[in-house]
Order: C-alpha cells, then structure tokens, then sequence
C-alpha cells in the first residue's frame, strides 16, 4: 500500500497527475489552474468513489447551501453538482444502469468488484472505522479565481470547494480526521491546524512546492507547469467541508456563510445570463472569459500575444461558455449541453452561421449511414473574414499572406460562391471490419461545379490527384491516396474514393434511394424541436460501438483507448483510495457486447446547435433504447 494514504490534499496532489479530467478545462491547458481543479475535485472523487453501491440518502428538507453562495465573485470558472443523492438514483431509473446491473456485466466485474469492496473495508478497518462511512454528499461544488502573488508579481490561478455530506457528515469527519492524523504521524511538519472565524482547519503543506515557471503564468508550456501552492485548507462547518487554496480564500468563504454576500457570482451580468442560457442540469459549469482574460494576456508573450485579437476577429465578443449534465433528462438518459454566450455583435466565423429548419438528410447519404450531422455554413462570406482578419496582423506577418491572397483570391472566392450553405457529414461502414473501416464523408451543396473545379485543379496536380469521368460525373482521385473529390447530384463530395463513388451512383440514380430511412434519423426528426437550425445530426451508438466490439475480437487483445483510459483511471482511484485493487477490468464484458444486447440499453445519439440573441448553444442527448422509450 501506498506510504501516503487518502484524502490529504496533499497526497491528492501526488495523485492526481495520473488521471484524465473530463473537462474542456483540461483540454484548453494543463497547467497551473488545471492542477488546482484536479486537486480539488479529487477530494470528492476519494470521499464519495467507495458509494457508489450505496444507497442515496434523502436530502435535508431545508435547502442547503451551494457554491453559488461562496465563490468569489471574481471566479472566472464554477462547477455545481446540486443534488449529487437525486442524480445518483435518477441514474438507477436509466437503462444505462440497467447495462450495469446486467448479468454479463457484473459477472464480468464481480470477481474485481468483490476484491475492491474488500480492499475498502481493510482501509476503513485500519482507520477504525465503521463500513458504512462511505456516502454520497448531498451537493458539491468547486470555483477558480485569480489573485496576485505580490512577492512574484503574477497572477495566480486559486481554487475553493465546498462539499455537503448532509445526514453523513459526522461519518466523514471521521473518516478526514482519521487520514489526517495517520499522515501527521508520518509528516508531522507538513499538518498544521489554526482557527479560522471559530472553526478548526487544517492546513496541509505540499512537500515540494512548485515554483512559477520563468516566463509567467504560462512560461515553459510544460504539462508540469503549475504556480507555487503553499497551503491546501481544509475546514468543516455543521455539514459542509469546504477546501481552498490558502487561508484567505477559506476566511472569505467562511465570511461569506456568516455573513451572507450582497453580490454573488450569479448575480454577475454574464453569469446570470449564461446561466440563463444554459438551463438546468446534474452538473453545471460556467466559464467567464472576462475574469479569466488578465491571467491570459499576463501570461502572452512575443507570437502569443496575438492570439486574443486574433480569437476576437474570429469569434467576436465571448463573455462566458456554460456546460450542463442532466441525469434521465427530458429528451434523452443522459442530456448535455455547452452553450457560447456572445450577446454583442456578431464577428468573424460567427457571422457565416445561418440557420433553417431540421429536415431529413438528402438522398445522397446512404440509408446504411451510422452517423449523420448537417452544418449551414455561408462559404460566400469567408473571403471576407479572412481578409479582415489579415488586415489586423502585423505588417511583417500579413504581407506574406496578402500576396498569397492576390494570386489565389479570385479563384477562392469564385469558388467559396458557388459553395453551401449545406455541409452534410455522414458516416459509414465498410466490411469486413478493419481500423480503417468507419469513414466520414463530406457532402457540400455546390450550385455550380464549374466555378469550383478551378480551385481544385490549382491544387490537386501537387498531390498526383487528376480528374476522371465517373457514371457520367466528375470525381479527382490519385494512385495510392485513400481520399477523392467528386462532384454530382449538386454537391461537391469528399471522402475515401469508395465512399465518392457510391455518393456520385447515387447522385446519378436519384429515384433509387427509396423512402426508408436510418431509425436514428427519424428519431432524431420527432425529438428536436422544429426551430430554426444552425447545425443538427444524430449517431447510432450500437453500431458504432459494435466496430468497437468486433475490432477487439479481431485484435485478440484488450489493447484500445478504452481500455487505456480506464486502466489510467483505475491506477488513480487505487492511489487516491489507498487501496490495492479497483474494478477497472470491464473490456472481456465490453467484448461480449454485441449489438443485439447493447440496444436493449442504449438508444441513438441526437445534437442540435441553435443560435439566438445570446449566443450559441449546442445540445446532444443519449436517447433511451426504443423499448424504454416507448414504455414512458
């Protein structure tokens, strides 16, 4: 067993480098405030990870207090999970828990799953405590703020976090306490406790603090570079434990309980309004560029720095990006959303989003198409936004691209005319099943192929790729390249050189395609709403996970990015529990999957993208199986 044992923030922040957040946040920058959110969430993910086969408890009649309450005003991201209990048994009304509950899945994970529950229980033995310590908080939330590092004159990236355990508090109180005292008999100086505004809080300090990284907030760009932590806080108030980054940040929580804030982050223009615009869910988040904007602009440098007016150009004024997950939703089992909330003029890429009404896919894509999505996109007007965005480069840089714009120009934009606004994406299937069987193809309405055909043959001898006639149409392909262009039926296609050719077949049979089409399209056509439409599609999730399936049997092996990541997972939780086992072996049950049984549990995938006066928001929901549907 690890020397280190959990539910230390510091032993948290050993941890933690190991596991993969499922957020945009992660995937914008693994830095500094990365590490914060990981280290926070963590505290979490260790307490509650051991429930998950218990019983949800019901929550306190009163309403409980939220993140929304003491996060700083000023914090530039908020996640609040309000009802983690209520989420916890809506998922146990889904079919998605019925696939965990199934005989194949749990016999496939009962041997581990006995062997974890063990492992948990040996740990609770060592700490004396009873089994039953383990629950879910009754809510959970986390904020990120900045504030200035006066020593090093730097903005500094702060986390706070406040979890409810409601009528399990004590239960985990003792479970905290008992891990603390256990780590203070091994790193005495590294636990200290103080009051703060009459409570008792533990502060816990890292072994080897890190140290800014020369260059700023971002100098480096290493996946390691993080500001220096000094303290991790730790205080319990009635049913609330509450984590910070630093003693200020947990008085100013702790103040805000007292005495409750006049101005809270909701009540923060963009807040309020992106909230507005996101809606209600399990989980929801909010990401507000103007706080965040500070930290960014200190931390750009040379090149860097042109990024933010450049993104202006391009995207115009993004106040706040919002994120939602809703638990056996109104539209789906699982419904999610990320909404942009851009409530001033539109610039740049934005203004070429058009909308028009959901409506089946043309003929052109096949009836045996897993996967489909459709986009409006005004081709007409990109000329125009790349040229004003050039215009806003330096001297030295836009020179080279404006002589490369006056000698393609006119041909671009010729050809940008005579495209869209319809951009149609499916997906297809080949057989037998190989890696390389799943294909996207793009079909691009094209009023005129003739203003087009130019631009392509300005490019496409450098690639070997040369024009050829094709069932009475005109398709580009090359020896030895999977890719080709073709052009039929009013649109320009491009994809694998099969995929063209049997959309250009079709094109030139238009009568043949028959009125059936894909389940997922349809359901996809009686479930989203009818109003206007930036961009919509639909996914058959057994189908695609059949590839899946049927590419691990041919493999022999459990080698896959699924199997990966949950084997990352697993190393995690075992570290952040301190035990020796997790039930993360689940790829034999996934194998034996196929698609007759998996749509007894899983229906196709839905998204919609609308845009109003606020922004832009898109949503993509997990339909429930047909039968279940059928039944509410």
């Amino acid at each position: 067993m690890n020397s280190m044992h959990p539910m230390h923030p510091m032993h948290t922040m050993h941890t933690m480098h190991t596991m993969h957040p499922m957020n945009p946040m992660h995937i914008a920058s693994r830095r500094s405030y990365s590490f914060t959110l990981r280290s926070a969430g963590s505290v979490a993910i260790a307490a509650a990870a051991g429930a998950f086969a218990l019983p949800a408890s019901a929550a306190p009649a009163d309403e409980p207090l939220t993140i929304r309450a003491v996060a700083p005003s000023k914090s530039f991201l908020m996640v609040a999970a309000d009802d983690v209990r209520g989420s916890v048994e809506r998922f146990k009304k889904t079919p998605l828990y019925g696939l965990w509950s199934s005989e194949r899945v749990q016999s496939a994970v009962a041997e581990e799953w006995k062997e974890f529950e063990e492992a948990q229980k040996k740990r609770l033995q060592e700490l004396g405590l009873p089994e039953d310590t383990m629950s879910w908080p009754v809510n959970g939330g986390m904020a990120l703020f900045l504030e200035r590092n006066e020593e090093l004159d730097t903005l500094e990236p702060q986390f706070l976090a406040m979890f409810d355990w409601g009528d399990g508090a004590d239960k985990m109180a003792a479970y905290f306490e008992a891990s603390t005292a256990e780590y203070a008999k091994e790193a005495p100086d590294r636990v200290s406790t103080k009051e703060i505004r009459g409570r008792k809080a533990w502060i816990y300090t890292p072994e080897s603090p890190a140290g800014v990284v020369e260059g700023g907030a971002f100098g480096g760009m290493g996946a390691d570079a993080m500001p220096k932590m000094e303290n991790i806080v730790m205080v319990r108030d009635g049913s609330r434990f509450l984590f910070s980054s630093g003693t200020y940040a947990m008085e100013d929580a702790l103040t805000a309980i007292d005495v409750p804030q006049k101005t809270l982050i909701t009540d923060q223009d963009d807040t309020r309004s992106a909230i507005e615009q996101l809606g209600t869910g399990d989980v929801v988040g909010i990401l507000r560029t103007g706080p965040l904007a500070p930290w960014l602009n200190e931390g750009a440098a040379g090149p860097a720095a042109m990024v933010a007016p450049m993104l202006g150009q391009l995207f115009g004024d993004i106040q706040a990006f919002g994120f939602s997950g809703i638990i056996d939703g109104p539209v789906g089992m699982l419904d999610g959303a990320v909404t942009i909330y851009t409530p001033g003029e539109r610039k740049g890429l934005l203004t070429l989003l058009s909308a028009s009404p959901v409506a089946p896919a043309p003929a052109i894509v096949p009836q045996d198409a897993i996967g489909y999505g459709r986009i409006n996109f005004a081709f007409s007007g990109l000329m125009r936004v790349v040229e004003s965005v050039v215009a806003g480069l330096p001297e030295f840089m836009a020179a080279d691209i404006e002589s490369s714009l006056q000698m393609y120009g006119p041909t671009l934009t010729k050809a940008f005319a005579a495209l869209g606004p319809d951009i149609n994406v499916y997906t297809m299937v080949s057989q037998p099943i190989t890696d390389d069987s799943q294909s996207n193809t793009i079909a691009i309405t094209c009023s005129d192929e003739q203003a087009v055909i130019p631009l392509i043959n300005m490019f496409a001898p450098m690639m070997g790729y040369q024009s050829r006639d094709f069932v009475g149409q005109t398709i580009f392909s090359a020896e030895g390249m999977p890719m080709a262009i073709g052009f039929g039926g009013g649109h320009m296609i491009v994809g694998t050189t099969s995929n063209v050719e049997q959309a250009l077949r079709a094109s030139a049979q238009p009568g043949g395609a028959g009125a059936s089409r894909p389940g997922a399209e349809q359901a996809a056509l009686s479930l989203l709403p009818s109003r206007p439409t930036v961009s919509w599609g639909w996914y058959d999730t057994v189908a695609g996970l059949e590839v899946a399936r049927q590419l691990a049997l041919a493999s022999g092996s459990t080698d896959s990015d699924l199997a990966d990541f949950i084997d990352e997972q697993g190393k995690a939780m075992k570290d952040v529990l301190g035990v020796d086992k997790v039930p993360t072996k689940m790829i034999d049950s996934i194998r034996s999957m196929d698609a007759e049984f998996l749509a007894e549990y899983l229906g196709p995938q839905v998204w919609q993208f609308t845009s109003d006066s606020r922004g832009f928001a898109y949503r993509v929901s997990l339909l429930r199986p047909k039968k279940a549907a059928e039944n509410r």
